[in-house]
């Protein structure tokens, strides 16, 4: 007696068990594709960052470009400055002002090489990133 009537028992208990199994199944089944979104979306952003970062890093490198550029005319212009101080100096009360003209053609002429220097180191800086890029586009291809 007591074997048929428990049969039908464990045969429901085993029946609840396996819907709950089942539904634990598609809860964590759910979680899962939560996760999955959620990592993708941090990677998203991960990359996003990279790019700002690599974006400020150049800013960064063309700003340290510039100051160099400027720091040479600086240098050039002090020292044409000492030069044409010097050369007052040793003139006296009395120079000439075409002298004065020719220091001063002299110092924009030292000047405009040093801004023509900076401009050629930089385009070289320019075609060698360029170049590196076309590498990394090649290289992902």
């Amino acid at each position: 007696g007591k074997a048929t009537a428990s049969a039908p028992k464990w045969d429901e208990e085993g029946k609840n068990a396996a819907f709950i199994l089942k539904k634990l199944i598609v809860q964590q089944e759910e979680q899962v594709k939560l996760l999955e979104a959620l990592n993708a979306r941090k990677a998203e952003q991960l990359l996003a960052c990279q790019e700002r970062l690599e974006g400020a890093l150049t800013m960064l490198q063309q700003g340290q470009m510039a100051y160099e550029v400027q720091q040479k005319v600086l240098d050039a212009q002090q020292q044409q400055l000492e030069a044409l101080k010097a050369k007052a100096g040793a003139a006296g009360a009395g120079a000439s002002s075409s002298s004065a003209a020719a220091a001063a053609a002299t110092a924009a002429a030292a000047t405009a090489k040093v801004e023509e220097d900076a401009d050629q180191e930089e385009d070289e800086e320019e075609d060698e990133e360029e170049e590196e890029e076309e590498q990394e586009v090649n290289e992902e291809e």
